[in-house]
């Protein structure tokens, strides 16, 4: 089992949040990415670790995408105010966030941490 790893994250409020990075299960000194062809992600923002849902980010609203073969996990919140979710309205400084990818047999925790948000 691998843990998942933790890292913060920042939000520009009213600026678009385009996060990329690639999921390598441990194996990425060797330059080997974990192939995660057939897996969804869903990333819960919520304002206390066990508190209420903020935001949820998943790959049918387009907030995660995943690019199965190279291993690639994108998180995507758009700064437009007529999208759902958007960084534009959000209304809390603070928050704590989940990555969870699924791939139809099991759910893994890929990354935790804490969310902040600034303004210009």
């Amino acid at each position: 089992m691998i843990l998942p790893a933790k890292h913060r994250l920042k939000i520009w409020k009213g600026a678009t949040l385009h996060y990329k990075f690639t999921y390598a299960d441990g194996n990425y000194q060797n330059g080997i990415t974990k192939d995660l062809t057939g897996y969804k992600g869903r990333m819960i923002i919520k304002d206390e670790p066990d508190g209420n849902i903020l935001i949820t980010l998943n790959s049918s609203n387009n907030g995660v995408k995943i690019n199965g073969p190279e291993g690639t996990i994108e998180l995507f919140i758009s700064s437009n105010p007529a999208d759902n979710p958007n960084t534009s309205n959000i209304n809390w400084k603070s928050a704590f966030y989940e990555l969870l990818l699924d791939n139809g047999q099991q759910t893994e925790a890929v990354l935790y941490g804490q969310i902040s948000v600034s303004s210009y």
